[in-house]
């Protein structure tokens, strides 16, 4: 993850979780400020199949720490660097 996350304010943007996986990915797992992140209690936001979150439009819900958890059919190598979330 990198240190710092920009999203556009107002507008859609993305959260990724960059990962290089063999087998692929098939799940991420995602923490906001040290907590699991519930998408569902976020208007607009959703999981996108790469494990991406997608926000319709972003406000200061969006800001925090976030970390990544990737798995495959092996497992995880561990959790992400934080990153946090900057509106710009």
């Amino acid at each position: 993850m990198p240190p710092i996350i920009y999203v556009p304010i107002g507008i859609h943007g993305y959260i990724r979780c960059p990962v290089e996986a063999e087998p692929p990915v098939t799940l991420v797992k995602w923490n906001k400020d040290g907590r699991p992140l519930r998408i569902e209690k976020y208007s607009g936001w959703n999981l996108l199949e790469d494990g991406s979150i997608r926000i319709e439009e972003a406000t200061e819900d969006a800001l925090g720490t976030y970390t990544c958890v990737p798995y495959n059919a092996l497992g995880t190598m561990g959790q992400s660097p934080p990153a946090r979330l900057v509106l710009k």
